[in-house]
């Protein structure tokens, strides 16, 4: 199995998570960004370069987050 290689930032008003894309491109099938989302089918993350990115601002519940 090969390592996602994350990065999570965390900050006061923001959680968020950045996975390189060719991790998911590389599955058969390929993972499209538009196959993924949060807890809240609602909430999808963005390609930006090679990464998905995953964010929630300001209030940690959104998107179906639990602690």
């Amino acid at each position: 199995m090969r390592e996602i290689n994350e990065t999570i930032i965390c900050t006061k008003d923001l959680i968020e998570v950045e996975i390189p894309s060719k991790f998911f491109l590389s599955k058969n099938p390929p993972i499209l960004i538009s196959d993924l989302h949060l807890n809240d089918p609602e909430c999808h993350g963005t390609e930006t370069g090679s990464f998905y990115v995953f964010s929630i601002k300001t209030n940690f519940a959104d998107c179906g987050t639990r602690m």
